[in-house]
Order: structure tokens, then sequence, then C-alpha cells
């Protein structure tokens, strides 16, 4: 927010691993959600969701991993 830049509206814990980015959790608060927050941080961070691994299965995982089936679940990459 450019009024108060200290407020998080939503955050992403990742890694760039050998193979590729590993994205642990991505977190909007629920009165930001639908707005294109998340997808803004995955383009500031420079990595490709469509060859990525993932280590948390989340409900919107549900409908991004039909749109994007190269994305790799592994729960152990933690």
């Amino acid at each position: 927010m450019k009024d108060n830049p200290d407020i998080i509206l939503a955050y992403a814990i990742y890694e760039t691993g050998m193979d590729g980015p590993v994205v642990h959790y991505i977190f909007v608060k629920p009165e930001f959600r639908q707005l294109g927050i998340a997808k803004q941080m995955i383009s500031n961070l420079k990595i490709s969701l469509d060859n990525c691994t993932f280590t948390h299965w989340t409900y919107p995982v549900d409908e991004l991993i039909k749109k994007l089936p190269n994305m790799t679940y592994d729960p152990y990459r933690i």
C-alpha cells in the first residue's frame, strides 16, 4: 500500500533450487485475494510456476495445477 508501506498484504516463501524454483507457500490476506497480488509477486520474483516444484498443496493449487500441469508436488523438499 502506497500510503502505508509497512502493511503486509501477502508473502511468498520460495528458494532457487539446482533444478529450478521451489515454492513452499504463497499467502494473500483473504480480503485482498482475487486482485492479482500473488501473480504480481511471482512476476517480481522472476520465477516460472510452469516448471517449478511446490511443497504445500493448498486449495488454490487445485485450480492452478490444471493450468500448469508441469508443476511438481514434492512435500519432502522442505
